[in-house]
Formats: structure tokens, sequence, C-alpha cells
């Protein structure tokens, strides 16, 4: 089980959270950050930091960047299927 606290938000910019409880990661934080393009798009940059164990310090990075890559291409997707009419 896990769950995350939200840190900051500033609207259509930076959202950052931290883990509220989860065992297997311990000092766990992540920040989102969307900076619009001249060309009426958005760069998303979603990192975090957290320490664990040694078996999962080497299974984690991989599962990770795969699960959140995942999470960035939904929320790129959405974005992109619900743009405000111009």
């Amino acid at each position: 089980m896990t769950g995350e606290r939200l840190t900051e938000k500033v609207e259509r910019r930076l959202l950052a959270y931290e883990d509220a409880f989860n065992s297997s990661l311990h000092n766990y934080h992540a920040r989102i950050e969307l900076k619009p393009t001249a060309s009426s798009g958005t760069v998303i940059h979603w990192y975090g930091e957290y320490e664990t164990n040694w078996l999962l310090g080497w299974v984690m990075p991989r599962y990770l960047q795969k699960f959140m890559q995942g999470m960035a291409d939904g929320l790129a997707r959405y974005a992109e299927e619900h743009k405000p009419a111009q």
C-alpha cells in the first residue's frame, strides 16, 4: 500500500509530494514541473528521490522509470484530449 502527501502546488506549473506511508521507500519526495513551450505544448519534468534496502535499490530504478513514464504519457494524452477550444 502506498499514498502521497501534497507538499507544494503552483497552478499549471508545479506539483510536489512526499510518501505518506510506504514501508518499502523512505524519505521519498517528488516534483512534477510543467513548462509551456512556444508551440502550445508542455514539457513535463517529473523526478524524485527515495531511500530503500539494497535489494529494492537494485530493482526500483527500472520499475519506477517504466511506471512513471507510463504516468507521464497518460498525463500528456489526457492534456491533448482535453485541450481548451481556441
